[in-house]
């Protein structure tokens, strides 16, 4: 009885997760964005992340482009020829 009821929870849970739109515009503009920054070397960088305020750190990015970096490397195309 545990399982399934176990099992029914994670599926609803990873229905929610992979159909359910990016809701929180903090969600976009302070990780994503400064994410593909950190990657490509371009884009929008969030005043928090400026040097002039300094308010976020890009440590926790740091973490996370350490991962996707060498996936980039392999899997990205030079888009200019």
């Amino acid at each position: 009885m545990f399982l399934e009821v176990l099992s029914v929870l994670v599926a609803v849970r990873l229905v929610g997760a992979i159909t359910a739109p990016i809701m929180d515009c903090d969600e976009t503009f302070n990780y994503l964005e400064p994410l593909h920054y950190l990657l490509f070397h371009n884009g929008l960088q969030p005043w928090e992340y400026s040097p002039a305020f300094a308010l976020r750190s890009y440590s926790y990015l740091a973490y996370h482009a350490a991962v996707l970096y060498p996936l980039q490397m392999i899997f990205s195309a030079d888009k200019v020829s």
